[in-house]
C-alpha cells in the first residue's frame, strides 16, 4: 500500500511540535490506513489493531522530536507500526501462557472465543481473506511482520530490513520460511 506523502512534512512535524492539533490530525488521516494494515495483518483482529494504532500514533507523538524532519513519515510510523505489533503478540502470548498456568480450562475458553470471531472482525469478508488470515497466524511473528509489509505495503526486503532493525539476509529467510509455510496451510485448505 503506497501512500503519497504531506507536502511538506517536516513543515508538518514543525508545526506538530509547536502544539498544532490540526496538523497531528493530518498526519493519523494520511497514514491511519498504512498503520492499521499492519497492526491488523499482524494481529487477525480489528478490536486489537485499532488499539495498536492508537498505541503507534502515541508513541510517535512522544518521540516526533527526535524524528529526522528530511526524511518521509511513512517508512517511521510502518517501524513504530510493526515494533509495537510485535511487543503486542509478546505480551499476548506471554498473558497466554500465564493463564494457561494458572487456569486450564479458562485458557480452554479464551481459545474457543479466539477461534470463534465472527466476520464482522475480518478486514476482508471474502473465504480466501480468511483462509489467509488463518494461514498468517501460523508464521512467526517475525515472519508475519515481513510478510505484511512485503505483500501487504509493497516494500523492498532491504525496506523491511529498516523497518524491523534487522539484517536483509535474515530478512529474506524469515520471508523463505513464511512462504512456505503459507504454502503448506493453504495447500491443506483447498
Amino acid at each position: 500500500m503506497i501512500v503519497e506523502r504531506l507536502p511538506d512534512e517536516g513543515a508538518v512535524v514543525e508545526r506538530i511540535l509547536a502544539g498544532d492539533r490540526e496538523a497531528f490530525a493530518e498526519v493519523v488521516s494520511r497514514y491511519h490506513r498504512v498503520v492499521f494494515s499492519v497492526a491488523y495483518r499482524m494481529t487477525g483482529t480489528r478490536a486489537e489493531a485499532e488499539d495498536l494504532c492508537q498505541e503507534v500514533f502515541l508513541r510517535f507523538y512522544r518521540s516526533l522530536h527526535r524524528f529526522d524532519r528530511r526524511m518521509p513519515l511513512g517508512p517511521w510510523l510502518r517501524k513504530i507500526a510493526c515494533n509495537q505489533s510485535l511487543n503486542h503478540l509478546r505480551r499476548r502470548s506471554l498473558e497466554r501462557r500465564l493463564v494457561q498456568e494458572t487456569d486450564p480450562e479458562q485458557a480452554l475458553a479464551e481459545s474457543v472465543h479466539d477461534a470463534s470471531d465472527g466476520p464482522e472482525e475480518r478486514l476482508a469478508q471474502s473465504e480466501r481473506a480468511d483462509r489467509l488470515q488463518r494461514a498468517l497466524s501460523v508464521l512467526s511473528p517475525h515472519q508475519r511482520a515481513a510478510v505484511t509489509l512485503k505483500y501487504v505495503e509493497g516494500l523492498t526486503a532491504e525496506e523491511i530490513a529498516k523497518a524491523m532493525d534487522a539484517p536483509t539476509n535474515t530478512v529474506k529467510t524469515w520471508l523463505l520460511r513464511a512462504r512456505e509455510k503459507l504454502r503448506r496451510e493453504l495447500a491443506d485448505e483447498l
